[in-house]
């Protein structure tokens, strides 16, 4: 058997974590061969990262709401950088174009810059886009149906899969939790992923819109594969090796300034 790389001994952890809630440093020794002291440093990341809790000799789970941020607080960091990656995003946005926004803040930037677009339509399942987009009459909006999450001002298990299945999306505006070669992109929230996965089935061309934090960045659930990832943008801050990586992955990834 191949030897796993920290990115997917990492990937592994959480599952596992997932599954059985607490274990000790000793049961990832076994399971990987490595060192406790290698373990340790895997455990140290994914905390650093919220993804865990370190316990005495071990790690433990957490849930998913004891730390996502709200939508309106994820729209407070780096505000800057966010502006900067959605003005550069909406050069990709034609006339007569339908696109996908979702429920992330840096998908939430992309509002400002749609005004001047012709016969646009904007499928989205974030109330908070769907609100901002009422100041443009002109866009056509269409806003998925089903259960509103209100920490993220979303809308998830959705039921109106016939009427997405019918749509045609030019191209999809996805945030993350984080991205990686071999999960892609990843989020804390099941509901978030189970919801975008449906409607990227429907994108001809998915645009992923992450900030230099979220490379190699992992979160529990997958949504979107690496290879089905056509475009990622990020900003200057971004690590080098992970944007070479994708890019030998076939991701066309472009910095924003």
């Amino acid at each position: 058997m191949a030897k796993q790389s920290g990115e997917e001994r990492r990937s592994a952890i959480l599952y596992a974590l997932e599954q059985h809630n607490e274990l000790p440093i000793e049961a990832f020794v076994q399971q990987f061969t490595v060192s406790a002291a290698t373990i340790r440093n895997d455990l140290k990341l994914l905390a650093q990262h919220r993804l865990i809790t370190r316990t005495h000799g071990g790690a433990r789970a957490i849930r998913n709401r004891e730390f996502e941020l709200s939508l309106v607080a994820r729209t407070h960091q780096q505000p800057d950088t966010k502006i900067t990656i959605a003005r550069y995003a909406a050069r990709l946005i034609n006339d007569g174009d339908t696109i996908f926004i979702d429920s992330s803040s840096t998908s939430f930037a992309l509002v400002p810059f749609l005004g001047r677009r012709r016969n646009l339509t904007v499928v989205t399942n974030s109330l908070s886009v769907s609100q901002a987009l009422i100041e443009y009459p002109t866009i056509n909006v269409v806003i998925c149906g089903g259960r509103i999450r209100h920490i993220s001002q979303s809308v998830v298990d959705l039921h109106s899969i016939g009427l997405i299945q019918q749509l045609r999306i030019t191209t999809g505006f996805f945030g993350a939790h984080g991205i990686s070669i071999r999960t892609g992109l990843t989020d804390i929230s099941r509901e978030e992923a189970d919801a975008k996965q449906i409607i990227h089935q429907q994108c001809r061309r998915t645009v992923a819109l992450l900030d230099a934090s979220k490379m190699n960045r992992i979160g529990q659930y997958p949504f979107i594969a690496t290879n089905q990832i056509h475009t990622l943008i990020s900003d200057f801050a971004a690590d080098n090796t992970v944007i070479a990586a994708l890019r030998n992955h076939g991701v066309h990834c472009f910095l924003a300034n």
